[in-house]
């Protein structure tokens, strides 16, 4: 008893306790509010709103009591964060399965793994990045000097040896190609291993592209910075970019029409339309990690964007983010449907539907590759 009388006296001390200045502080935040509502006609005053400015106004009150005492900057900060998880999705949710199924290669310090919807990791081996083929019949894995096709239960179907080691495969959306960078060179393999060529000297360190409507389509960035395209096979030039590229490029994307490509430097992104030969230029609101088209449909491509102590993760053209939070977001990889796409953060994989309305994490098992049915 002698306990709780205590505790309820120190309630009573705590509350009777007031900040110098709080009294005038929180009768100017209540002015401003209520000017500031009443200056709106009638008709602009639906309850959500009415409702959501009593709301803002409580906490300004708080904070405007609060406003001159030691632990401010704390409340500041968990206003910032009240306030910016507004217009971002629900918490993070843990999920133990991918939420739409299919197969993801991963790249680790042991190698390449391939990770299954219950998440279960089956190591292919010793590689350092992989591509899969259309439909996953196989992946293309490279280690510091080969490139190779092997199945998903690690088999080696064949090997090439290139005089420079291989990066950044990609398979035409066929099955019959496989663009490569070795060194500064664009190479171009048929899809069992033969006829390994170089197609293409003097490029940007930034992986190729095949046209998702035509497999003997590539898009690169060549080493005057301007996209163009050709057939692979006849090898004529079938597009160029009116500009070049923004700094710093490190993504080549095209749209699931074949319509379009996406570059993203690290300051801005630019939209090229192959048809009408406009393009777009838009400036990111931080440091581009990422960016990319979804593999189906005709979605806006999503960026992954990382300013100071926080990330995000938005849909081009759209002001509100798909998620924003703490800490740093790294790679894009869309689903085979394009509904989610998966990003990781901090330790885990963050899994964001494109709508935004769901968000799931699970435990990282690498940097991801490709994801196929």
């Amino acid at each position: 008893m002698k306990r709780r009388g205590l505790e309820a006296a120190l309630r009573r001390e705590l509350r009777s306790l007031h900040a110098p200045g709080e009294a005038r502080a929180a009768e100017r935040v209540r002015r401003r509010v209520l000017a500031a509502y009443t200056a709106r006609p009638p008709a602009a005053r639906p309850r959500r709103r009415v409702a959501a400015a009593l709301a803002v106004a409580a906490v300004l009150l708080v904070v405007a009591a609060a406003g001159l005492t030691a632990p401010r900057q704390a409340i500041g900060d968990w206003l910032r964060d009240v306030v910016q998880r507004e217009t971002a999705p629900r918490t993070p949710r843990a999920a133990g399965a991918l939420p739409a199924g299919g197969r993801l290669l991963v790249a680790g310090p042991s190698g390449v793994s391939l990770v299954a919807g219950s998440m279960e990791a089956v190591r292919l081996g010793p590689y350092r990045e992989a591509a899969w083929s259309p439909a996953g019949r196989f992946a293309a894995v490279t280690t510091g000097r080969t490139l190779l096709a092997v199945t998903p239960a690690g088999e080696v179907r064949w090997r090439v040896t290139p005089s420079d080691p291989p990066r950044s495969p990609r398979w035409a959306p066929d099955g019959f190609r496989l663009a490569y960078l070795a060194g500064h060179q664009l190479r171009v393999v048929v899809g069992d291993g033969t006829d390994d060529r170089l197609f293409r000297g003097h490029v940007r360190d930034v992986p190729p592209a095949f046209k998702p409507t035509a497999g003997r389509t590539l898009a690169w960035i060549d080493g005057d910075g301007h996209v163009r395209v050709a057939d692979v096979d006849d090898a004529v030039l079938r597009w160029r970019s009116p500009t070049p590229v923004p700094a710093r490029s490190s993504a080549l994307s095209w749209s699931a029409d074949g319509e379009r490509i996406l570059v993203a430097g690290r300051r801005g992104l630019a939209l090229y339309d192959l048809g009408s030969r406009r393009v777009r230029s838009a400036p990111a609101r931080g440091r581009v990690v990422a960016a990319g088209f979804p593999p189906r449909g005709s979605g806006r491509p999503a960026l992954v964007e990382r300013r100071g102590g926080r990330s995000t993760v938005r849909l081009l053209g759209r002001a509100e983010p798909m998620i924003a939070t703490r800490g740093r977001y790294d790679g894009l990889t869309w689903a085979p449907d394009g509904r989610w796409l998966l990003t990781r953060w901090d330790g885990q994989w963050l899994l964001v539907r494109r709508d935004g309305r769901s968000v799931v994490t699970t435990p990282d098992q690498g940097e991801p590759q490709g994801w196929t049915p």
